[in-house]
Formats: C-alpha cells, sequence, structure tokens
C-alpha cells in the first residue's frame, strides 16, 4: 500500500485507509515476530492469527536477528522481563532499526518497577522507528521516569507528551484512545461500561498494531487500525454470558471484523485533529 502521502490525512482519509489495511492483512497474511508476555502469549498469538497474520514468537537470543530479518512487523512486549528477554528484545530491535522492519513496543508495566524503567530505557536508546502503545500510566513513565507502582493497569488519565521526532509515535489506551504524533492527534472514543475487563486486552491492541503495520507502514495508519480494532471487538463481544465465553467471542469478532460495521463505528468514535507542530 503506498504511504508517501503529503501532508496531514483527514478523517475520511483514515477510515479509508483503516477499512484497507484490515482486508489487506488478511489478502497477505504477514508474518509478525513477537516477543511476547507469558502472561498472555497465546491469546495474542490467537488474535493476531484471527486477524489474517502469522504469529512467530521466538525468545532465544540466539535467533532473534535471523527471525526478525524474514518478519512483516516487530512487537516487543516487555511483561514479564527478564535479563534473557532483555538481551534478546535489543537484538531484535537493533535488527528491526537496520532493516527499517516496522516495530511496536509495549511497555507493559512500565511503572511497576525501576527495573522495568531501566531496560525500558535501553530499548528507547536502540535506533528503530514505530509505535510505542501503552496505557496512560505507561507512556507517562517512560516520558518522566516517574514509577506507579500499580501494575498494568492506569485509572486515570495522564498528561502525555508528544513524541520528539518523526520516527516513533505514540498510540496512548485509556478512557478514550489517544495517537500522538507531530502535527497530529487522533482521538478514538469508546465505551468502556461495555468492555468485559479481560487480561491480555492491551497485549492484544498492541499486536494488532503490529499486525496492521506489517501491512501498512505509515504509522498513524496502523496504529489507528490496530485500537479500532481492539476497541471495537471488545464492545462486539461485551454481551458474552462469562469470562471464558467472552475471550472467545473477541476472537471470533476479531476473524470476522465487517469493515462496513467498522465505517460506522469510525464516522461515531474517531475524531483527528491537525496541531501543526
Amino acid at each position: 500500500m503506498k504511504t508517501d502521502l503529503k501532508g496531514y490525512l483527514d478523517k475520511e482519509q483514515y477510515i479509508m485507509r483503516i477499512k484497507e489495511v484490515i482486508n489487506l492483512v488478511k489478502r497477505e497474511q504477514p508474518l509478525i515476530h513477537i516477543i511476547p508476555n507469558g502472561v498472555s502469549a497465546a491469546f495474542i498469538a490467537d488474535a493476531a492469527a484471527a486477524a489474517g497474520a502469522r504469529p512467530l514468537m521466538a525468545v532465544s537470543d540466539r535467533e532473534m536477528e535471523e527471525i526478525t530479518s524474514h518478519a512483516g512487523a516487530l512487537v516487543v512486549n516487555m511483561g514479564q522481563p527478564t535479563e534473557e528477554k532483555q538481551s534478546a528484545a535489543l537484538l531484535a530491535l537493533s535488527a528491526a532499526g537496520q532493516q527499517n522492519i516496522p516495530v511496536v513496543l509495549d511497555p507493559v508495566g512500565a511503572g511497576a518497577s525501576g527495573y522495568r524503567r531501566e531496560i525500558l530505557r535501553e530499548l528507547e536508546a536502540v535506533s528503530w522507528e514505530g509505535i510505542i502503545k501503552g496505557n496512560c500510566g505507561e507512556i507517562h513513565t517512560m516520558q518522566t521516569g516517574q514509577l506507579k507502582h500499580q501494575g498494568i493497569d492506569s485509572l486515570e488519565e495522564e498528561e502525555i507528551i508528544q513524541p520528539p521526532d518523526d520516527r516513533r509515535i505514540l498510540a496512548v489506551t485509556g478512557r478514550r484512545d489517544r495517537i500522538l504524533m507531530k502535527g497530529q492527534i487522533i482521538t478514538l472514543k469508546h465505551d468502556s461500561s461495555r468492555v468485559y475487563p479481560l487480561v491480555g486486552t492491551g497485549c492484544m491492541a498492541g499486536v494488532l498494531c503490529g499486525v496492521y503495520y506489517a501491512a501498512e507502514h505509515d504509522r498513524g495508519t496502523a496504529a489507528a487500525a490496530g485500537l479500532t480494532a481492539a476497541a471495537y471487538v471488545q464492545e462486539m463481544a461485551a454481551t458474552a454470558c462469562g469470562y471464558g465465553s467472552c475471550k472467545a467471542a473477541v476472537l471470533d469478532e476479531i476473524s470476522r471484523i465487517d469493515t462496513g460495521r467498522i465505517e460506522d463505528y469510525l464516522y461515531r468514535n474517531l475524531d483527528v485533529q491537525i496541531t501543526g507542530c
């Protein structure tokens, strides 16, 4: 999909592109390399496959560079950090940066400990381009260094600073989702009262950003598609009768996303603002 457009996309253009990339992934079935969080690994692999991608999860640093080089996108989920995972992530990000492979970094629980914060500082320092996807608390910790010591949940909107350069954008989840990039902010409203509190849905949103980023190398469009799909399928699955059936329903909804219904959802909930800075 050609992405070298001049200027900024408006709401109509984003909606058109989100619909296109959802269908493109189903046709092209891109390979996605995911460094996973063990808590959510099976769920996010299923989510990627349901969207049409081919997930591959490698954890050994002995194969990071080789596997990353063949992937359409790299998703690094830093939940459950270890020294081995840190080493693998650094190698994978370096390989992705050298070969212009799209990256999504998910700083899970960034504010839970100083150890996580320091790892993420190292990962940020590697030269790569892509999306940083996290909740308000996680992104706030990455930008300010302040620890929250509250795990992965983000209960309130923090003041988020826009990305410092053109290499990366922020996909920030919360009561409303926001995509922050140089000169533009995309906002996605959603009805949190209709969402079942499933473990792993934040990780799922990051993986879906990576899935669509593999097919659409415009970061804003990929992030908008990923966060939209994640919010939409959770709302569609909210009528399930229990926790297990809701998780199954989320995967079912991903596999049968209807771009017509997504279009209606986007017209109701998506807002695009050009800041010009």
